[in-house]
Protein backbone atom coordinates (compact mmCIF):
# COMPACT_ATOMS: atom_id res chain seq x y z
CA UNK A 1 0.00 0.00 0.00
CA UNK A 2 1.52 3.42 -0.87
CA UNK A 3 -0.08 6.85 0.66
CA UNK A 4 -0.13 9.85 -1.41
CA UNK A 5 1.86 12.97 -0.57
CA UNK A 6 1.04 15.87 0.06
CA UNK A 7 2.66 17.88 -2.92
CA UNK A 8 5.17 20.89 -1.39
CA UNK A 9 3.89 24.28 -0.71
CA UNK A 10 5.40 27.84 -1.00
CA UNK A 11 3.93 27.86 2.66
CA UNK A 12 3.67 25.70 5.65
CA UNK A 13 0.45 24.97 6.80
CA UNK A 14 1.53 24.84 10.28
CA UNK A 15 1.79 28.98 10.59
CA UNK A 16 -1.94 29.29 10.10
CA UNK A 17 -3.18 28.24 13.34
CA UNK A 18 -0.11 29.57 15.14
CA UNK A 19 -0.24 33.15 13.44
CA UNK A 20 -3.94 33.35 14.32
CA UNK A 21 -2.98 32.42 18.03
CA UNK A 22 0.18 35.04 18.30
CA UNK A 23 -1.86 37.74 16.09
CA UNK A 24 -4.31 40.32 17.30
CA UNK A 25 -7.42 40.41 14.63
CA UNK A 26 -10.26 38.50 15.11
CA UNK A 27 -11.55 35.22 12.93
CA UNK A 28 -13.41 37.24 10.49
CA UNK A 29 -10.37 39.56 9.14
CA UNK A 30 -7.98 37.21 9.48
CA UNK A 31 -9.38 34.89 7.18
CA UNK A 32 -10.18 37.95 5.13
CA UNK A 33 -6.60 38.47 4.97
CA UNK A 34 -6.01 34.48 4.89
CA UNK A 35 -7.88 34.44 0.91
CA UNK A 36 -5.60 36.37 -0.85
CA UNK A 37 -2.50 34.19 -0.18
CA UNK A 38 -4.49 30.64 0.32
CA UNK A 39 -2.92 29.20 -2.90
CA UNK A 40 0.49 29.49 -1.01
CA UNK A 41 -0.19 26.16 0.97
CA UNK A 42 -1.19 22.88 0.68
CA UNK A 43 -4.88 21.40 0.57
CA UNK A 44 -6.12 22.74 4.26
CA UNK A 45 -9.28 22.96 6.54
CA UNK A 46 -9.31 25.54 8.62
CA UNK A 47 -11.14 26.24 11.87
CA UNK A 48 -10.74 28.91 14.44
CA UNK A 49 -12.48 31.20 16.68
CA UNK A 50 -12.63 33.65 19.47
CA UNK A 51 -15.14 33.05 22.93
CA UNK A 52 -17.92 34.57 20.38
CA UNK A 53 -17.41 32.63 17.19
CA UNK A 54 -16.51 29.94 15.01
CA UNK A 55 -15.24 29.99 11.24
CA UNK A 56 -14.60 27.37 8.57
CA UNK A 57 -11.98 28.49 5.43
CA UNK A 58 -10.97 25.79 3.19
CA UNK A 59 -8.26 25.93 -0.28
CA UNK A 60 -9.67 22.98 -1.72
CA UNK A 61 -8.69 22.71 -5.06
CA UNK A 62 -12.65 22.54 -5.56
CA UNK A 63 -13.41 25.71 -3.99
CA UNK A 64 -11.17 28.30 -5.86
CA UNK A 65 -13.72 30.35 -5.05
CA UNK A 66 -14.25 29.63 -1.37
CA UNK A 67 -15.06 32.41 1.41
CA UNK A 68 -14.70 32.07 5.01
CA UNK A 69 -17.83 30.77 6.79
CA UNK A 70 -19.36 32.01 10.18
CA UNK A 71 -20.60 28.65 11.38
CA UNK A 72 -23.76 29.04 13.57
CA UNK A 73 -24.11 26.81 16.67
CA UNK A 74 -24.64 23.28 15.86
CA UNK A 75 -22.95 19.91 14.76
CA UNK A 76 -20.71 19.97 12.05
CA UNK A 77 -17.96 17.05 10.90
CA UNK A 78 -15.10 17.95 9.14
CA UNK A 79 -12.60 14.68 8.08
CA UNK A 80 -10.02 14.85 4.94
CA UNK A 81 -12.76 16.79 2.58
CA UNK A 82 -14.81 19.66 3.65
CA UNK A 83 -16.79 20.63 6.04
CA UNK A 84 -19.95 18.07 6.59
CA UNK A 85 -18.77 15.99 3.17
CA UNK A 86 -21.31 12.70 4.01
CA UNK A 87 -18.74 11.05 4.38
CA UNK A 88 -19.76 7.56 6.68
CA UNK A 89 -17.58 8.27 9.49
CA UNK A 90 -18.45 11.53 9.05
CA UNK A 91 -22.34 11.04 9.50
CA UNK A 92 -21.79 8.39 11.98
CA UNK A 93 -19.52 10.65 14.54
CA UNK A 94 -21.96 13.70 14.29
CA UNK A 95 -24.64 10.84 15.74
CA UNK A 96 -22.32 9.91 18.44
CA UNK A 97 -21.94 13.38 19.10
CA UNK A 98 -25.42 14.58 18.98
CA UNK A 99 -26.34 11.28 20.50
CA UNK A 100 -24.08 12.33 23.67
CA UNK A 101 -24.82 15.96 24.38
CA UNK A 102 -28.80 14.68 24.41
CA UNK A 103 -27.82 12.42 27.32
CA UNK A 104 -27.95 13.46 31.30
CA UNK A 105 -24.59 13.66 32.43
CA UNK A 106 -22.09 16.21 30.81
CA UNK A 107 -19.86 15.20 28.13
CA UNK A 108 -16.20 14.07 29.99
CA UNK A 109 -13.03 13.03 28.00
CA UNK A 110 -13.58 9.55 28.71
CA UNK A 111 -17.57 9.73 27.29
CA UNK A 112 -16.21 11.38 23.72
CA UNK A 113 -13.41 9.23 23.04
CA UNK A 114 -15.57 6.55 21.64
CA UNK A 115 -16.45 9.41 18.84
CA UNK A 116 -13.33 9.99 17.84
CA UNK A 117 -11.59 6.36 18.36
CA UNK A 118 -14.08 4.29 16.03
CA UNK A 119 -12.13 1.79 14.62
CA UNK A 120 -15.43 0.94 12.62
CA UNK A 121 -15.11 0.68 8.55
CA UNK A 122 -17.70 1.87 6.83
CA UNK A 123 -19.55 -0.23 4.32
CA UNK A 124 -17.98 -0.34 0.85
CA UNK A 125 -21.68 0.18 -1.14
CA UNK A 126 -21.85 3.28 1.22
CA UNK A 127 -18.11 4.15 0.09
CA UNK A 128 -18.92 3.82 -3.46
CA UNK A 129 -21.80 5.81 -3.87
CA UNK A 130 -19.81 8.35 -3.26
CA UNK A 131 -17.01 7.74 -5.64
CA UNK A 132 -14.89 6.39 -2.94
CA UNK A 133 -14.11 2.79 -3.91
CA UNK A 134 -10.45 1.90 -4.29
CA UNK A 135 -8.74 0.13 -1.37
CA UNK A 136 -7.19 3.03 0.27
CA UNK A 137 -10.55 4.32 0.50
CA UNK A 138 -11.81 1.34 2.69
CA UNK A 139 -9.03 1.62 5.31
CA UNK A 140 -9.71 5.62 5.25
CA UNK A 141 -12.99 4.82 6.09
CA UNK A 142 -12.55 4.57 9.99
CA UNK A 143 -12.36 7.61 12.16
CA UNK A 144 -9.13 6.22 13.86
CA UNK A 145 -6.72 4.46 11.22
CA UNK A 146 -4.36 1.85 11.38
CA UNK A 147 -2.48 0.88 8.68
CA UNK A 148 1.31 -0.55 8.46
CA UNK A 149 2.17 3.25 7.31
CA UNK A 150 -0.44 5.72 7.90
CA UNK A 151 -2.52 6.37 10.36
CA UNK A 152 -4.48 8.32 13.42
CA UNK A 153 -1.29 9.50 15.36
CA UNK A 154 -3.17 11.81 17.94
CA UNK A 155 -7.05 12.61 18.83
CA UNK A 156 -8.02 15.38 20.70
CA UNK A 157 -11.20 16.21 22.55
CA UNK A 158 -12.27 19.48 24.44
CA UNK A 159 -14.72 21.99 24.78
CA UNK A 160 -15.18 25.61 26.70
CA UNK A 161 -17.92 26.59 28.94
CA UNK A 162 -20.40 29.60 29.03
CA UNK A 163 -17.69 31.32 31.78
CA UNK A 164 -14.23 30.55 29.50
CA UNK A 165 -13.47 27.39 30.96
CA UNK A 166 -11.56 25.36 28.76
CA UNK A 167 -11.00 21.57 29.12
CA UNK A 168 -8.34 19.87 27.11
CA UNK A 169 -7.06 16.65 26.40
CA UNK A 170 -4.51 14.76 23.53
CA UNK A 171 -3.78 11.06 23.41
CA UNK A 172 -1.04 10.30 21.08
CA UNK A 173 -0.64 6.71 19.42
CA UNK A 174 1.98 4.50 17.85
CA UNK A 175 1.65 2.60 14.96
CA UNK A 176 -0.38 -0.56 16.56
CA UNK A 177 -2.92 2.22 17.27
CA UNK A 178 -2.30 2.01 21.12
CA UNK A 179 -1.68 5.16 23.69
CA UNK A 180 1.81 6.41 24.28
CA UNK A 181 1.01 9.57 25.89
CA UNK A 182 -1.60 11.97 27.60
CA UNK A 183 -1.52 15.53 27.89
CA UNK A 184 -4.42 17.32 30.22
CA UNK A 185 -4.99 20.67 30.20
CA UNK A 186 -7.60 22.42 31.99
CA UNK A 187 -7.33 26.43 31.46
CA UNK A 188 -9.47 29.88 31.01
CA UNK A 189 -9.91 32.17 28.00
CA UNK A 190 -8.73 35.54 28.76
CA UNK A 191 -11.58 38.16 28.12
Amino acid sequence: MTCARTAPAPRSRGELPLNYLIGEQGPEPFLGKLVSSAADYAGFNLLLGDSEQLWYFTNSARDSQATPLRLEPGIYGLSNARLDTPWPKVVRGKARLQSLLQGKAPPSHDSLLPVVSDRELADPAALHSLGLDNGMDQLLSSQFIVTERYGTRSSTTLWTDSAGHVDWRELSFNAAGEVKARSEWVFELEA
